[in-house]
């Protein structure tokens, strides 16, 4: 009895087991690459949900295929193809349901226009990548870009755009991330974009979440950021951009940050001289994490014999002020203050006028009303003396002829 119950046990076991397995095998063929992706040399991973169409040798400009993405897919990656535009229809018709799919990955794919709503439908993605593209963020049509992405925590945007040159184009770029609402995301990636600074100190504190912020590579010379409000930033990242010292209002706006946070300078091209002095002070007190900062050098400085050294060993004593640039600072002065003091002075004159001209404009006013009645007077008396002359008796003229 014992062993009849023993097999029917080992034999519920088995079709369990079986069962278990042909769940596994349906719901994974369910999951099945079209032709119009195999065609466009995508790979889909039916166990992880993995859309793959890399391609470093077809650059295809056309779309049709990406309408065939499996409902299904969690991670979508599509690299290397010519996607100048993305209109709203790209990857289908919006519908109501949202998709699936947690990680986008976009980049290098030429990419220069992309519609407010082509991700419409995209809530659950959590990362999203379009490093490495021509993005432009001009007009309207570029508005709601981000919206779709309430769920994002990582935003990757490396050399992403073309019109970084654009005044209006961190201005744009603001609008859009504060636009669509981002309270979830902790990474911001703004790496290569040519900024050389931000609107004001609070530029990112609509992001309450944000623990990581990148900024290499561009064109920023100061810290201008106020993290008071971005309680949770703990990394930023400000490394090969144009920092030669930090300010006291830069330094400033560090003071209060916690032990645990990180900044990175690598690869500024410090100056080392007597405008250095109050940075170099620093740098060696602050309590924060400087990454790497044992090993920054000085790419310039006064004497010349700073240039290379470490700051991290340079003693304030050995710094000076360059005489040439004092002189020339000097000069520049001299030259420009002149011009100054002759622009308040001219100023000044005219106001003085002014307010003459109005103290005596009621002398000013009768003056010339007396002017215009003597005048008047005297216009009356000559036509008196024409008429009385024309009263005296005329001479009679005899003309003889011969």
């Amino acid at each position: 009895m014992c062993l009849s119950l023993h097999f029917i046990t080992n034999r519920v076991n088995a079709l369990a087991s079986l069962l278990l397995l042909f769940t596994l095998v349906s719901s994974e063929s369910t999951f099945v690459c079209p032709p119009s992706l195999l065609t466009a040399n995508c790979t889909c991973e039916t166990t992880s949900y993995i859309v793959n169409c890399s391609s470093e040798v077809n650059h295809r400009n056309k779309l049709n295929w990406l309408h065939d993405i499996p409902i299904e897919t969690k991670t979508l990656i599509i690299n290397g193809h010519n996607l100048a535009t993305l209109t709203k229809d790209t990857f289908g018709a919006a519908k109501d349901e949202p998709k699936l799919v947690e990680y986008i990955d976009l980049s290098n794919n030429n990419i220069q226009f992309i519609d407010g709503q082509t991700f419409s439908g995209f809530t659950n993605v959590k990362k999203l990548i379009l490093s490495h593209n021509k993005i432009r963020i001009t007009g309207d049509n570029y508005r709601g870009l981000f919206k779709p992405f309430v769920n994002l925590v990582e935003l990757h945007l490396v050399s992403a755009f073309s019109d970084t040159s654009n005044p209006s184009f961190v201005p744009n770029l603001l609008t859009l991330l504060r636009e669509a609402n981002l309270t979830e995301l902790s990474l911001l990636s703004l790496e290569l974009n040519g900024i050389h600074g931000f609107p004001d100190s609070t530029s990112f504190c609509f992001l309450p979440s944000l623990q990581k912020l990148f900024l290499p590579g561009n064109s920023l010379n100061q810290i201008r950021l106020n993290f008071t409000c971005t309680p949770k930033l703990r990394t930023l990242d400000l490394s090969h951009n144009r920092i030669k010292h930090l300010d006291n209002e830069s330094t400033a706006l560090l003071a209060d940050l916690p032990r645990s946070f990180h900044i990175n300078l690598t690869g500024n091209p410090f100056s080392c001289d007597c405008r250095s002095e109050h940075f170099l002070r620093w740098l060696k007190r602050t309590p924060l994490f400087i990454m790497g900062k044992d090993n920054y050098i000085c790419l310039s400085g006064y004497p010349s014999s700073n240039a290379y050294r470490r700051l991290i060993q340079l003693p304030i004593t050995d710094i000076d002020c360059d005489p040439m640039e004092n002189e020339y600072a000097s000069s520049s002065l001299l030259t420009f203050y002149p011009h100054i003091i002759l622009a308040i002075l001219t100023v000044t004159v005219i106001l003085l006028l002014a307010l003459v001209f109005y103290q005596v404009r009621s002398h000013i006013m009768t003056f010339c009303l007396a002017h215009v009645f003597n005048k008047t007077n005297a216009n009356y008396c000559a036509l008196r003396r024409d008429e009385k002359n024309d009263t005296l008796p005329r001479k009679r003229i005899i003309e003889i002829s011969v």
